[in-house]
């Protein structure tokens, strides 16, 4: 029931997207046709756009549209959109460069359709958002006592979109003194034993998960106040496929090299740029990091702070640190620095996904003050991972733990459709941010 209530909801709003879509391109044949008269018209147009706008779908898609914290069409959100669209546009103006012979000539028309239809998704989006607090709005209860459970609490009144909380009681008996239990899609409980958990489920027509579950599918992240040894041992001890492996390996040789090549211009450019600036090295020097297994290895990175920045020792990474020059500040804005990191990712010291890599100094102090830190180094550490897309940059320990917490989320639900995932999400945060 819960799962069908996501996707219901997910659905609704892509039909929803679809159905803009086709009226912005009705709209734009109002404006620039006399359909009256020619009435083809709009078969010709609506046949050409149709398999266009199912690539408009998968571009939203891309762009995280479809996750229910997306929404609502705030700022945030409308930039998103806006993004999204004109990203489809560019798409679909390939197609019809490529196919000369489709019959129809867009350009201006293209235009038009874009921009009707951004209006048109905005004002659906605020329909949809307002119908999903009334209609589609989960109704969730809690069961037990634990201080994660209220923070967890916490949580749902800061993502609404996410579901209410319309009960909380301390233990699953008191459920057998009310004369009412009020409708619920979910039930979350901590501290609740299994027999308790059989009766709930008898008892109530909802899923019910545990805590630590609900933070994993909810959140998407498992917070380490909830971790166990046997847990830790499940995630350490998760199986490959050697099939899977090989192929993931190929992929992340063939995709890193065409990487290197298309973006070498700019890697030269930047590279220069460094030099004229302070005459130093442009790519840091011995800059360790730590590998699987606790293995160190050198990052290729090209060099964003003054030449001696870590002369008074490793320190974190500041958001405005003086120690980044003028150029460091360009190229880390447009991500230029981290990109010679497919060097490595060819070398095989890292994977296109995985935990960020970091310093030796500072993974010694972590896996003294953070309990599990050392899990992150069962796999090797990526380009690009999920803490880095969902909670970027750790400049404290405390930021740590949390990254930690998304870290291990991915640990154990790592697959080649959550890698193509956060790859795509990677790919849209560097146009965005």
């Amino acid at each position: 029931m819960f799962t069908y209530m996501i996707r219901t909801r997910q659905y609704v709003l892509a039909l929803g997207d679809f159905t803009m879509l086709f009226l912005g391109l009705f709209v734009m044949i109002l404006i620039r046709f006399d359909y009256t008269h020619d009435p083809s018209i709009v078969n010709e147009h609506f046949h050409v756009f149709f398999p266009l706008f199912i690539v408009w779908i998968l571009v939203f898609y891309i762009f995280d549209l479809y996750d229910v914290r997306s929404t609502n069409p705030n700022p945030r959100t409308i930039g998103k959109i806006a993004l999204a669209i004109i990203t489809a546009t560019i798409v679909s103006g390939f197609f019809f460069y490529i196919q000369r012979g489709v019959g129809i000539n867009p350009k201006t028309n293209l235009l038009i359709t874009s921009a009707t239809a951004f209006i048109l998704l905005v004002l659906w989006r605020r329909l949809f958002y307002t119908l999903f607090a009334s209609i589609f709005s989960r109704k969730i209860m809690l069961v037990g006592t634990s201080a994660e459970l209220t923070q967890l609490q916490n949580h749902f009144k800061e993502q609404v979109p996410l579901g209410r909380i319309v009960l909380s009681l301390h233990t699953v008996s008191q459920l057998y003194d009310m004369q009412h239990i009020p409708h619920v899609d979910l039930v979350i409980t901590d501290s609740v034993s299994a027999n308790d958990i059989v009766m709930l489920e008898k008892k109530i027509d909802a899923q019910v998960l545990t805590l630590v579950d609900a933070y994993s599918e909810l959140f998407a992240k498992i917070p380490l106040s909830l971790m166990t040894d046997e847990h830790a041992l499940r995630i350490a001890t998760k199986n490959r496929n050697y099939s899977y492996t090989f192929v993931t390996r190929i992929f992340e040789i063939v995709v890193s090299a065409i990487a290197l090549i298309v973006f070498s211009p700019f890697i030269i450019i930047a590279g220069l740029a460094k030099k004229i600036e302070d005459g130093g090295d442009i790519f840091l020097k011995h800059h360790a990091r730590v590998g699987k297994n606790g293995k160190p290895f050198y990052l290729k990175k090209i060099r964003s702070m003054i030449s001696d920045a870590d002369k008074a020792g490793n320190q974190w990474a500041q958001k405005s640190d003086t120690r980044i020059t003028r150029v460091g500040s360009i190229i880390r804005k447009l991500h230029i620095d981290e990109i010679p990191q497919l060097w490595n990712v060819i070398r095989g010291d890292m994977a296109l996904v995985g935990p960020r890599p970091e310093q030796p100094e500072f993974v010694a102090t972590l896996e003294k003050e953070i309990p599990y830190y050392y899990l992150r180094h069962i796999i090797k550490p990526g380009f690009t991972g999920w803490a880095q897309i969902k909670f970027r940059y750790a400049r404290t320990v405390e930021d740590s733990k949390q990254k930690l917490e998304y870290d291990l989320y991915y640990l154990e639900n790592r697959s080649p459709l959550l890698d193509l995932g956060i790859i795509a999400k990677t790919i849209q945060i560097i146009f965005t941010h």
